[in-house]
């Protein structure tokens, strides 16, 4: 399911408002505060280099982030596991100023904080985070946004920690699948690229493929080249559920079971020397697409 994105935040319009080089039109909403001095000169004083190679992605120095005119609309209590209770001085900040936190990480000398500005109920538990940015702060202070242009084609909805201590967008789709990386260089550098194409897990003992997005039946000889091996469902066909018993039957030994409603959510193990591999896919076609995946590590 897609949707259309809002506006990007605010904040982030009033910053590239204040820069001769912005060129959106009509992004800048009404109830957008005035340029503050503190913006301005923030955007103007040296700080660490900041870069986004992402085309749907903008990072900008600033120190102001603005107050949520409205109340946070659009079912954040029934969206209360996309919701995060701040732990932060930065993420209490962020809930001060009206906005919904998804996500506090700390790497690279930052505390990382993802929020939005409303959220929307969907079905099998899912929800669509609407207004999303990134906020960088250092020593309590806000340093830096990062944030969805307006016509951006995904929205930002959460950050999470790789193994290897990089940090990873999510977008804020009913089906959530990584947006972009987040790199950290010396001297506050922060750098936004696409996402890996597969991730070091198990402390750097295993790879895996980025395999999100693509039919079942193509992810599985991708993780075979990469040493996950199908965990064959050894169960009684009467005991397994009618689609996952046809996935099997069809040479997908791997499939455990399916949901018959909803977003049609079936799961599938593979094995590797670091561990154990739980892939998830969505969808009700012949071939489902993987949606996302977790690693259990061998002690």
């Amino acid at each position: 399911m897609k949707y259309l994105p809002y506006a990007c935040t605010a904040l982030f319009i009033l910053v590239a408002g204040c820069s001769a080089q912005s060129s959106e039109p009509g992004a800048q909403p009404s109830s957008a505060p005035a340029p503050s001095e503190d913006t301005t000169e923030a955007k103007r004083a040296p700080g660490p280099p900041l870069r986004s190679t992402v085309t749907d992605l903008r990072i900008v120095a600033t120190s102001s982030l603005p107050t949520r005119d409205a109340t946070p609309s659009g079912g954040a209590s029934d969206c209360a596991p996309q919701v995060m209770a701040p732990r932060s001085a930065g993420g209490a900040a962020v809930k001060a100023k009206g906005w919904i936190v998804t996500a506090e990480q700390e790497s690279g000398g930052y505390d990382v904080v993802s929020f939005v500005g409303a959220m929307e109920p969907g079905t099998s538990g899912t929800c669509v985070l609407r207004d999303g940015n990134v906020a960088f702060f250092k020593d309590g202070q806000l340093r830096a946004l990062a944030y969805a242009p307006q016509g951006a084609s995904r929205s930002i909805g959460s950050v999470e920690r790789l193994d290897t201590g990089d940090l990873r967008i999510l977008d804020g789709d009913f089906v959530v699948q990584p947006l972009a990386d987040i790199r950290f260089g010396s001297g506050g550098a922060v750098s936004i690229a696409d996402p890996a194409k597969s991730d070091k897990v198990c402390s750097g003992r295993a790879d895996v493929p980025n395999v999100r997005g693509m039919s079942i039946d193509k992810a599985r000889s991708v993780l075979g080249k990469a040493g996950w091996r199908p965990a064959t469902n050894r169960a009684d066909p009467a005991a397994r559920d009618d689609r996952a018993e046809r996935l099997y039957r069809n040479g997908v030994v791997e499939a455990e079971s399916c949901s018959g409603t909803g977003l049609g959510y079936c799961s599938f193990a593979y094995r590797g020397a670091a561990g154990s591999l739980s892939v998830t896919t969505v969808g009700d076609g012949e071939w489902p697409v993987v949606s996302d995946y977790g690693v259990t590590c061998n002690r």
